[in-house]
């Protein structure tokens, strides 16, 4: 049942990984399909706010993440 209920709720990803500073630290180790599957599990949505008009770049300051967790 527990590895069902970790299936459903995509919390099976973060099994093994510690507290976010031991995240942190093993980040750049992680391959990036870890690395996507972590954010899968922890990101509720994202929100870009409007940018100026011929801007080409994304500026990160109009990037809001609203966590699950």
């Amino acid at each position: 049942m527990e590895k069902r209920l970790a299936k459903l709720t995509r919390t099976d990803t973060l099994t093994g990984l510690g507290t976010g500073e031991v995240l942190r630290e093993q980040w750049a180790g992680l391959n990036l399909s870890r690395q996507a599957a972590i954010l899968r599990t922890l990101i509720a949505h994202v929100t870009i706010g409007p940018g100026v008009r011929g801007a080409r770049a994304l500026d990160p300051d109009r990037v809001q993440v609203t966590w699950l967790l």
